[in-house]
């Protein structure tokens, strides 16, 4: 398993492209902006995107959404794309988010925003769905946003940009955390929508999972579940 972290878009956040080089498949987490440089990527390993999915619906994560979908669907070069469109995912209760999107980030960046909506949009209706070999987890972790989730996933990773020591072939549990936790740090939880008291909850669950999991966050660098326990002030920030 491999995860490619790609920095995007105005407020820098973490798009991952995760694949498995056997079979080449693989999903794009986050497609935050960019959409013709994150199909370049996809192009240039010769990967089948077989999903796209939302930690949650902030349009800082789902820009190139609907860009995406779009030039690899029309790409006859790659195998799924020929007549289908990649499908989306994303947590029903935040699609009101989704849909304001193009008005969200005219507001914070400060000019005229217009990107396609995603399209052949799926909900997560289960906790456990799978992507060829990629087996996810997927929690619900409303918070940040009615409709965050994380997104996990145990299997041999090899990640040379994440993890201190250089790859790492063992068994690890990885955990896509979107905006729900970051390093030293939380999602913000003081939009109308927010829920604090939802978030703190969520937030002891996450720190009493195995210490060696690792934490891709939203925005900034990754971390462990060991790491937090020890530096996390959440009784302080909330």
């Amino acid at each position: 398993m491999t995860i490619d972290t790609l920095c995007l878009g105005g407020l820098s956040t973490n798009c991952y492209l995760v694949y498995d080089k056997m079979t080449k498949e693989a999903i794009v987490i986050d497609p935050a902006d960019s959409a013709e440089f994150i199909a370049e990527q996809v192009l240039r390993l010769k990967l089948n995107l077989r999903a796209i999915i939302a930690t949650h619906g902030h349009f800082d994560h789902n820009l190139a959404a609907g860009e995406l979908q779009l030039i690899l669907s029309n790409n006859k070069a790659i195998e799924q794309s020929s007549n289908r469109i990649i499908p989306y995912f994303i947590h029903r209760d935040d699609l009101f988010l989704l849909k304001t999107m193009n008005q969200s980030a005219s507001f914070w960046l400060k000019r005229k925003i217009n990107y396609p909506l995603p399209q052949n949009i799926k909900f997560f209706e289960q906790e456990m769905f799978h992507v060829s070999r990629l087996m996810f987890h997927v929690l619900h972790t409303p918070g940040h946003t009615p409709g965050s989730v994380c997104i996990f996933f145990k299997n041999k990773l090899i990640s040379t940009n994440h993890t201190a020591g250089g790859d790492q072939f063992q068994p690890v549990t990885t955990m896509f955390s979107g905006d729900t936790i970051f390093k030293n740090n939380i999602g913000r939880y003081d939009f109308s929508y927010s829920n604090k008291d939802a978030l703190y909850k969520l937030l002891k669950q996450i720190l009493s999972l195995p210490k060696k999991t690792i934490i891709l966050p939203g925005h900034g660098e990754s971390t462990t579940v060991q790491e937090e326990i020890k530096n996390q002030p959440i009784k302080t920030i909330i």
